[in-house]
């Protein structure tokens, strides 16, 4: 009886552990799904300025624009369809990184 009544037990401690992994795995999604983004973005940035030796700000609109991230785990995508809004902020994270840098034309290239 005490061995039923501890199995019972194991058994409900393991489904409230997997059940609230799940609910802090969905509270993370959007914070997750942006970061991976952004990730994608600036991977493609730099991709594009090692074929380009500049790259303007327009161009890097272009770039950007229809990119997509998606984790494994879910149906759920968050995609760029206003390249404007992202890319000042997205920019600004590359120099800060010292990736890239701004020259004198409001260009930018890659950091040497």
């Amino acid at each position: 009886m005490l061995k039923l009544i501890f199995e019972i037990l194991l058994f409900a401690i393991s489904i409230t552990i997997l059940l609230s992994w799940g609910y802090i795995k969905q509270q993370r999604k959007g914070e997750l799904l942006f970061r991976k983004l952004i990730n994608n973005a600036e991977k493609k940035i730099v991709e594009n300025l090692n074929k380009n030796e500049k790259i303007s700000k327009r161009e890097i609109e272009e770039i950007i624009k229809d990119i997509t991230a998606s984790v494994y785990w879910s149906k759920s995508k968050l995609k760029i369809v206003e390249p404007k809004n992202i890319s000042i902020n997205l920019i600004n994270d590359l120099i800060n990184k010292n990736l890239i840098e701004k020259n004198n034309k409001n260009t930018y290239s890659l950091v040497k």
